[in-house]
């Protein structure tokens, strides 16, 4: 018995290159869009200065009304958009004998960024909580938990 031979029309293979070739530009133009992130991976930020958004700040302001508490020098061990671990100097005012007049003291300490919350207004992603670590001569570890907030 001889089979005969399947013949494969080009024009079938031709109609489903059509239908596909749209999606797979999509596709590959969405890769290649600089600083854009995934649907399903969004990027984290941070509000630095209470009115800007970074990933990576050298520099985040935890008091906006008086500037009495910052962290600078930051450097980052870790940045993902669930939880972020940096180390820096934090300065604090101490408000005495008023904020006006306190003076600011430095301590080296661990910064450990968590919970994203949605900002509308930026469309973007940013942490909600800082989890604070620093040493304080004589009277020892000092752990503070800030709540940061969306961009003014």
């Amino acid at each position: 018995m001889d089979k005969e031979p399947i013949e494969v029309k080009a024009d079938s293979r031709a109609g489903k290159l059509r239908r596909i070739a749209p999606l797979c530009i999509l596709v590959l133009a969405a890769a290649l869009v600089p600083g854009q992130a995934t649907a399903g991976h969004p990027r984290t930020y941070v509000t630095h200065d209470c009115q800007h958004v970074k990933i990576r700040p050298h520099r985040i302001l935890f008091a906006c009304a008086d500037g009495g508490f910052y962290v600078n020098h930051l450097h980052w061990r870790s940045w993902h958009r669930r939880r972020a671990i940096g180390h820096g100097v934090f300065h604090q005012n101490d408000c005495r004998p008023d904020c006006a007049g306190g003076s600011f003291h430095k301590r080296h300490g661990r910064l450990v960024l968590r919970y994203r919350q949605w900002c509308p207004k930026i469309h973007k992603f940013v942490f909600k909580r800082a989890k604070i670590r620093y040493h304080r001569p004589l009277l020892g570890q000092r752990r503070e938990t800030f709540h940061l907030s969306c961009p003014f």
